[in-house]
């Protein structure tokens, strides 16, 4: 396989997706304990992130997000809070209902914004495992794209074995740096499943040649024909000081291209909730 063969295959694929949805739950790995935020004003979950996610083209612009998490704080005082957030390209809204183990007491608050400030971060949604997470982060320069900048991608086609996946990979190199030897400064590194049509299934980013992230995919879902989506995948994060810090990623149900509506990415405050409306 040349390159330019794998471009064409990424850039099919980026064109594939319409819009996703995902149930899923998140994780961390060791899970957190009290001990974690022994002394400290924060809360940590009990059990696994149970959420809700879709995003449709263009992917910046549309989303729904829906969390529901037990938590408990340094008292040992628990709350169940149910967050949804929503975007449809012009009116951003958040939602989040509280109640808490000892009073009862239900809150409800909800924020009307014109902003995207309510997005999340791409690395805490399954697409932060597919090839799309470089539309999400630069809409203009796909990876499809990034592959044709002749320079400064290596492309090596020796099967290698990651998990249950064949792959070949391409190491990406920062344009136009080189070190004081005159090498290349590599960015990254991916892994290609050679049996599920390319899919990305390893992304490796270092900083001054130590990986500092390695996101895998551990199984792959045929959302639709042809389609290959995450089911299961970590994400891994190396400090300085050598410790690790992993979240884990399970796909309940995975839905691509039902072509949702603008109206999907809108959400209604029930009766009696606080709203701050940043609009006006």
């Amino acid at each position: 396989m040349t390159r330019e063969e794998l471009a064409e295959i990424c850039a099919t694929a980026e064109a594939a997706i319409r819009d996703v949805y995902v149930e899923y739950e998140w994780d961390r790995e060791p899970c957190y304990t009290a001990t974690d935020i022994t002394g400290q004003v924060v809360a940590i979950p009990i059990g696994p992130r149970k959420l809700t996610w879709a995003t449709a083209r263009p992917f910046t612009d549309r989303f729904l997000f829906v969390e529901s998490t037990e938590w408990t704080d340094d008292a040992g005082r628990r709350y169940h809070v149910a967050e949804t957030r929503s975007y449809n390209g012009e009116m951003g809204k958040r939602l989040e209902v509280t109640r808490d183990s000892i009073e009862g007491k239900l809150s409800m608050r909800g924020i009307l914004t014109r902003s995207r400030r309510f997005i999340l971060p791409g690395s805490t949604t399954p697409q932060h495992f597919t090839l799309l997470r470089f539309l999400e982060e630069r809409p203009d320069y796909p990876l499809s794209k990034a592959l044709r900048n002749t320079e400064w991608v290596d492309l090596t086609c020796d099967i290698e074995h990651l998990g249950a996946f064949r792959t070949i990979r391409t190491d990406f190199y920062a344009e136009g740096i080189r070190d004081k030897q005159g090498d290349r400064v590599r960015l990254s590194r991916i892994y290609f499943s050679v049996d599920h049509g390319c899919a990305p299934v390893q992304f490796e980013l270092f900083n001054l040649r130590k990986m500092v992230t390695r996101d895998v995919v551990a199984e792959l879902a045929e959302a639709a024909p042809g389609i290959w989506y995450p089911r299961k995948a970590r994400s891994t994060t190396y400090n300085e000081d050598g410790a690790e810090h992993t979240f884990i990623y399970r796909a309940s149900k995975i839905v691509v291209n039902q072509d949702l509506s603008e109206d999907f990415f809108d959400i209604d405050f029930p009766p009696g909730t606080q709203i701050a409306d940043e609009t006006v």
